[in-house]
């Protein structure tokens, strides 16, 4: 896989010593960098290894309840992917099977852009019959994306708030595609400012109820 869980990631202890100096030290063309740390101990534990996913281990973890902290993670982790992708591309072997499923992915992530900017500005000035099909389709993907909440039943949610939570999946689709499709566009144009990361100041906390 190309990315483990933050929250959730377990790493064998001597793929961590073997590489703490790097971990404790990475720039990117000599800007230092602290954040995304758990895809670059996942580059790391490839290269030493392997990475296993289970699918079956969950964890929630604690969101943003303010804009600015929202868009700020989001930010973050952008830069983090273009970075890990730089990292990516340069070290591992090109006869790996995740060099060219990241290869891939980012292939299909341009030629989606460029479509998607294509469809929208056809529907808009030329056929206007592809309006609907460009509402329906996102709508369609946001529920079945979704539909992964349901199956995980949460002792502080009832399933009348969880039902109605994943009522607003459009909402969030749509969110993605109009606001933080952009927001990606500048992290990928601004990843050279690296300097606030996640081993500083957290922004998001629990509270203890």
């Amino acid at each position: 896989m190309s990315g483990l869980s933050g929250i959730l990631a377990f790493y064998r202890g001597d793929t961590i010593r073997t590489y703490m100096s790097g971990y404790m030290s990475e720039t990117f063309f000599g800007r230092e960098v602290r954040f995304s740390d758990d895809s670059l101990m996942t580059l790391y534990a490839l290269n030493h290894g392997k990475t296993v996913q289970q699918t079956n281990s969950i964890a929630f973890s604690a969101v943003p309840n303010k804009y600015s902290h929202h868009i700020r993670r989001y930010i973050r982790w952008m830069r983090g992917s273009f970075i890990r992708t730089w990292w990516r591309f340069k070290y591992l072997p090109l006869t790996s099977y995740i060099y060219w499923l990241h290869l891939f992915r980012w292939v299909q992530f341009a030629l989606s852009a460029v479509a998607s900017v294509y469809l929208i500005y056809s529907g808009i000035f030329h056929n206007r019959q592809l309006l609907p099909y460009l509402v329906l389709v996102p709508v369609i993907i946001a529920y079945v994306q979704s539909l992964r909440y349901l199956i995980i039943r949460r002792s502080d949610e009832s399933v009348v708030s969880q039902f109605v939570t994943f009522l607003t999946a459009p909402i969030a689709m749509i969110w993605l595609l109009c606001v933080m499709r952009f927001v990606k566009y500048y992290a990928y144009l601004t990843v050279f400012k690296t300097s606030w990361g996640t081993r500083g100041k957290v922004e998001v906390g629990m509270q203890q109820s």
